[in-house]
Protein backbone atom coordinates (compact mmCIF):
# COMPACT_ATOMS: atom_id res chain seq x y z
CA UNK A 1 0.00 0.00 0.00
CA UNK A 2 0.94 3.64 -0.63
CA UNK A 3 -0.55 6.72 0.61
CA UNK A 4 -0.94 9.49 -2.08
CA UNK A 5 -1.15 13.16 -1.75
CA UNK A 6 -1.35 16.48 -4.27
CA UNK A 7 0.68 19.09 -3.84
CA UNK A 8 1.57 22.65 -5.44
CA UNK A 9 4.84 24.59 -5.22
CA UNK A 10 5.09 28.24 -5.80
CA UNK A 11 8.15 29.15 -7.86
CA UNK A 12 10.08 32.24 -7.30
CA UNK A 13 9.35 33.81 -10.88
CA UNK A 14 5.38 33.35 -9.45
CA UNK A 15 4.69 29.89 -11.00
CA UNK A 16 2.00 27.61 -9.34
CA UNK A 17 3.34 23.86 -10.25
CA UNK A 18 1.69 20.69 -9.19
CA UNK A 19 2.60 16.83 -8.41
CA UNK A 20 1.78 13.93 -6.62
CA UNK A 21 3.24 12.37 -3.44
CA UNK A 22 3.63 8.65 -2.88
CA UNK A 23 4.82 7.68 0.04
CA UNK A 24 5.12 3.94 1.74
CA UNK A 25 2.41 2.79 4.08
CA UNK A 26 3.73 1.82 7.59
CA UNK A 27 7.37 1.67 6.37
CA UNK A 28 9.87 4.01 6.79
CA UNK A 29 11.61 6.00 3.87
CA UNK A 30 15.06 5.15 2.83
CA UNK A 31 14.92 8.27 0.71
CA UNK A 32 13.06 10.86 -0.92
CA UNK A 33 12.88 11.17 -4.85
CA UNK A 34 12.12 14.16 -7.57
CA UNK A 35 10.65 13.09 -10.72
CA UNK A 36 10.77 15.32 -13.61
CA UNK A 37 8.82 14.07 -16.90
CA UNK A 38 10.50 14.61 -20.30
CA UNK A 39 9.33 16.87 -23.02
CA UNK A 40 5.74 17.24 -23.20
CA UNK A 41 4.86 15.57 -20.13
CA UNK A 42 3.24 15.48 -17.01
CA UNK A 43 3.17 13.96 -13.02
CA UNK A 44 0.12 11.73 -14.20
CA UNK A 45 0.48 10.12 -17.44
CA UNK A 46 4.12 8.53 -19.00
CA UNK A 47 6.64 5.95 -17.57
CA UNK A 48 7.18 8.26 -14.33
CA UNK A 49 4.37 7.65 -12.46
CA UNK A 50 4.38 3.85 -12.83
CA UNK A 51 7.86 4.01 -12.05
CA UNK A 52 7.02 6.05 -9.01
CA UNK A 53 4.76 2.95 -7.66
CA UNK A 54 7.28 0.59 -7.87
CA UNK A 55 9.54 2.61 -6.56
CA UNK A 56 7.36 3.54 -3.47
CA UNK A 57 6.44 -0.47 -3.14
CA UNK A 58 10.46 -0.40 -2.17
CA UNK A 59 10.39 1.71 0.61
CA UNK A 60 10.91 5.47 -0.92
CA UNK A 61 9.12 8.50 -0.82
CA UNK A 62 8.72 9.81 -4.52
CA UNK A 63 7.43 13.04 -5.64
CA UNK A 64 6.31 12.85 -9.69
CA UNK A 65 6.07 16.78 -10.50
CA UNK A 66 4.83 19.35 -13.36
CA UNK A 67 7.65 21.66 -14.34
CA UNK A 68 6.38 24.99 -16.17
CA UNK A 69 7.12 22.91 -19.29
CA UNK A 70 4.07 20.15 -18.66
CA UNK A 71 1.93 18.98 -21.73
CA UNK A 72 2.70 20.53 -25.03
CA UNK A 73 1.00 24.06 -24.52
CA UNK A 74 -0.95 24.67 -21.53
CA UNK A 75 -3.13 27.76 -20.22
CA UNK A 76 -0.32 30.24 -17.72
CA UNK A 77 -1.74 32.39 -15.12
CA UNK A 78 -2.19 35.56 -16.28
CA UNK A 79 -0.47 37.86 -16.86
CA UNK A 80 2.43 35.36 -18.43
CA UNK A 81 0.02 33.55 -20.74
CA UNK A 82 1.05 30.07 -21.96
CA UNK A 83 2.75 27.44 -20.37
CA UNK A 84 4.24 23.97 -21.58
CA UNK A 85 7.46 22.62 -23.98
CA UNK A 86 6.35 24.65 -26.39
CA UNK A 87 7.45 28.03 -24.87
CA UNK A 88 9.49 26.99 -21.71
CA UNK A 89 13.07 28.11 -21.57
CA UNK A 90 15.60 25.38 -20.19
CA UNK A 91 17.29 27.71 -17.64
CA UNK A 92 13.68 28.32 -15.95
CA UNK A 93 13.58 24.59 -14.97
CA UNK A 94 16.18 25.64 -11.90
CA UNK A 95 13.08 27.99 -10.36
CA UNK A 96 11.01 24.50 -10.87
CA UNK A 97 13.29 22.25 -9.37
CA UNK A 98 14.19 24.57 -6.25
CA UNK A 99 10.75 25.03 -5.80
CA UNK A 100 9.83 21.29 -5.23
CA UNK A 101 12.90 20.48 -3.60
CA UNK A 102 12.04 23.59 -1.07
CA UNK A 103 8.97 21.39 -0.83
CA UNK A 104 10.61 18.24 0.24
CA UNK A 105 12.89 19.69 3.01
CA UNK A 106 10.44 21.61 4.56
CA UNK A 107 8.67 18.49 4.68
CA UNK A 108 11.62 16.80 6.43
CA UNK A 109 13.01 14.72 3.80
CA UNK A 110 16.85 14.31 4.58
CA UNK A 111 18.49 11.81 1.45
CA UNK A 112 17.44 13.44 -1.62
CA UNK A 113 17.57 11.79 -5.06
CA UNK A 114 17.10 13.66 -8.42
CA UNK A 115 15.31 11.39 -10.87
CA UNK A 116 14.90 12.48 -14.63
CA UNK A 117 13.79 11.08 -17.62
CA UNK A 118 14.65 12.26 -21.94
CA UNK A 119 14.59 15.79 -21.41
CA UNK A 120 14.04 15.90 -17.67
CA UNK A 121 16.71 13.70 -17.15
CA UNK A 122 19.41 16.23 -18.96
CA UNK A 123 17.21 19.16 -16.73
CA UNK A 124 18.54 17.04 -13.81
CA UNK A 125 22.13 17.43 -15.04
CA UNK A 126 21.66 20.95 -15.82
CA UNK A 127 20.51 21.78 -11.76
CA UNK A 128 23.22 20.10 -10.62
CA UNK A 129 25.73 21.02 -12.24
CA UNK A 130 24.07 24.99 -12.17
CA UNK A 131 23.60 25.08 -8.62
CA UNK A 132 25.02 21.22 -6.73
CA UNK A 133 22.61 21.12 -4.20
CA UNK A 134 23.97 19.31 -0.74
CA UNK A 135 21.13 17.30 0.04
CA UNK A 136 20.87 15.61 -3.10
CA UNK A 137 22.92 12.64 -2.66
CA UNK A 138 22.10 10.69 -5.88
CA UNK A 139 20.88 11.60 -9.61
CA UNK A 140 19.27 9.21 -11.62
CA UNK A 141 19.08 10.40 -15.78
CA UNK A 142 16.94 7.56 -17.32
CA UNK A 143 17.19 7.95 -21.18
CA UNK A 144 19.15 11.56 -20.88
CA UNK A 145 17.83 13.69 -24.07
CA UNK A 146 20.91 14.77 -26.55
CA UNK A 147 20.20 18.62 -26.72
CA UNK A 148 23.16 19.37 -29.12
CA UNK A 149 22.67 21.00 -32.16
CA UNK A 150 25.05 19.13 -34.38
CA UNK A 151 23.20 16.42 -33.61
CA UNK A 152 20.05 17.20 -34.46
CA UNK A 153 20.92 18.65 -37.62
CA UNK A 154 22.22 15.01 -38.68
CA UNK A 155 19.26 12.88 -37.09
CA UNK A 156 16.08 15.25 -38.34
CA UNK A 157 15.73 16.27 -41.80
CA UNK A 158 15.33 20.26 -42.24
CA UNK A 159 15.93 20.86 -38.67
CA UNK A 160 18.73 23.37 -39.78
CA UNK A 161 16.32 25.43 -42.28
CA UNK A 162 13.90 25.14 -38.96
CA UNK A 163 16.49 26.24 -36.97
CA UNK A 164 17.18 29.51 -38.75
CA UNK A 165 14.14 30.20 -40.06
CA UNK A 166 13.13 30.56 -36.28
CA UNK A 167 16.17 32.73 -35.42
CA UNK A 168 14.95 34.80 -38.48
CA UNK A 169 11.49 35.13 -36.55
CA UNK A 170 13.44 36.23 -33.44
CA UNK A 171 15.15 38.93 -35.46
CA UNK A 172 11.82 40.07 -36.54
CA UNK A 173 9.81 40.25 -33.32
CA UNK A 174 8.00 37.26 -33.69
CA UNK A 175 9.02 35.11 -30.40
CA UNK A 176 5.84 33.16 -30.12
CA UNK A 177 5.38 31.76 -33.34
CA UNK A 178 4.65 28.04 -33.81
CA UNK A 179 7.05 25.54 -35.32
CA UNK A 180 6.03 21.89 -35.79
CA UNK A 181 9.43 19.72 -35.74
CA UNK A 182 9.95 15.53 -36.17
CA UNK A 183 11.12 13.93 -33.38
CA UNK A 184 14.14 12.31 -33.11
CA UNK A 185 13.45 9.86 -30.54
CA UNK A 186 10.51 8.08 -33.38
CA UNK A 187 6.96 9.47 -32.06
CA UNK A 188 4.32 9.08 -34.48
CA UNK A 189 3.84 13.01 -34.07
CA UNK A 190 6.14 16.13 -34.14
CA UNK A 191 7.21 18.41 -31.46
CA UNK A 192 6.04 21.87 -30.99
CA UNK A 193 8.16 24.76 -29.94
CA UNK A 194 7.73 28.40 -30.40
CA UNK A 195 10.73 30.22 -32.04
CA UNK A 196 12.51 31.47 -28.78
CA UNK A 197 12.15 28.15 -26.79
CA UNK A 198 13.68 26.16 -30.23
CA UNK A 199 16.36 28.67 -30.24
CA UNK A 200 17.27 28.28 -26.46
CA UNK A 201 16.55 24.52 -26.21
CA UNK A 202 19.21 23.70 -29.14
CA UNK A 203 21.69 26.49 -28.76
CA UNK A 204 24.82 26.49 -30.69
CA UNK A 205 26.89 26.92 -27.55
CA UNK A 206 26.20 23.63 -26.29
CA UNK A 207 25.56 25.08 -23.27
CA UNK A 208 22.91 22.56 -22.61
CA UNK A 209 24.74 19.51 -23.80
CA UNK A 210 24.39 16.74 -21.36
CA UNK A 211 28.52 15.72 -22.03
CA UNK A 212 29.54 19.26 -20.85
CA UNK A 213 26.85 19.54 -17.70
CA UNK A 214 27.68 16.06 -16.07
CA UNK A 215 31.46 17.17 -16.23
CA UNK A 216 30.69 19.66 -13.46
CA UNK A 217 29.03 17.41 -11.17
CA UNK A 218 30.50 15.28 -8.43
CA UNK A 219 27.46 13.36 -7.10
CA UNK A 220 27.20 10.15 -8.04
CA UNK A 221 25.34 9.58 -11.41
CA UNK A 222 22.89 6.51 -12.81
CA UNK A 223 22.41 6.61 -16.06
CA UNK A 224 19.89 4.32 -17.54
CA UNK A 225 18.62 3.27 -20.93
CA UNK A 226 16.82 1.10 -22.92
CA UNK A 227 18.23 -1.77 -25.24
CA UNK A 228 15.49 -0.45 -28.20
CA UNK A 229 16.32 3.28 -28.07
CA UNK A 230 19.75 3.13 -30.54
CA UNK A 231 20.77 6.68 -30.37
CA UNK A 232 20.13 7.47 -26.84
CA UNK A 233 21.86 4.18 -25.57
CA UNK A 234 24.66 5.40 -27.30
CA UNK A 235 24.40 9.06 -26.05
CA UNK A 236 23.93 7.33 -22.42
CA UNK A 237 27.00 5.30 -23.01
CA UNK A 238 29.42 8.08 -23.60
CA UNK A 239 28.08 10.05 -20.85
CA UNK A 240 28.39 7.19 -18.32
CA UNK A 241 32.77 7.35 -19.31
CA UNK A 242 32.63 10.64 -15.84
CA UNK A 243 34.26 8.77 -13.49
CA UNK A 244 31.21 8.78 -10.98
CA UNK A 245 28.71 7.99 -13.90
CA UNK A 246 27.10 3.75 -13.71
CA UNK A 247 25.31 3.15 -17.00
CA UNK A 248 22.80 0.19 -16.63
CA UNK A 249 20.82 -1.00 -19.78
CA UNK A 250 17.55 -2.45 -19.63
CA UNK A 251 17.02 -5.23 -21.54
CA UNK A 252 13.50 -4.97 -24.08
CA UNK A 253 13.05 -1.43 -23.08
CA UNK A 254 11.91 1.64 -25.26
CA UNK A 255 11.93 5.29 -24.73
CA UNK A 256 9.12 5.28 -22.19
CA UNK A 257 10.29 1.91 -21.10
CA UNK A 258 7.01 0.22 -21.70
CA UNK A 259 6.02 -2.83 -20.00
CA UNK A 260 9.87 -2.22 -17.87
CA UNK A 261 9.00 0.16 -15.30
CA UNK A 262 8.97 -2.84 -12.58
CA UNK A 263 12.45 -3.98 -14.06
CA UNK A 264 13.55 -0.47 -14.01
CA UNK A 265 12.71 0.32 -10.35
CA UNK A 266 14.47 -2.70 -9.15
CA UNK A 267 17.54 -1.61 -10.98
CA UNK A 268 17.36 1.69 -8.97
CA UNK A 269 16.84 0.19 -5.94
CA UNK A 270 20.11 -2.21 -6.21
CA UNK A 271 21.72 1.28 -7.62
CA UNK A 272 20.69 3.44 -4.85
CA UNK A 273 21.08 0.58 -1.92
CA UNK A 274 24.66 0.56 -3.01
CA UNK A 275 25.32 4.29 -3.01
CA UNK A 276 23.18 6.60 -0.76
CA UNK A 277 25.56 5.64 2.20
CA UNK A 278 28.90 5.96 -0.14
Amino acid sequence: MLQLELVQAETTDGYTLHGLRSTPDGRPERASLLLVHGVGGNFYSGPLPLLAKELTAHGYECLTINTRGHDWISGGEPPKGFMGAAYELFEETLFDLDAFLQLLQDAGAKNLVLLGHSLGATKALYYQSSRPHSSIRSLIACSPADLSYVGRVKRIKGFEATYRQAERSLAEGKADELYRVPSPTGWDSDTLFTARTLVNKYDRSTRFEASRLISNIDTPILLTAGSKENTLLEHARKLSTHSRSTIEVIEGADHFYTGRHMGLAQVIDGWLSANLDS
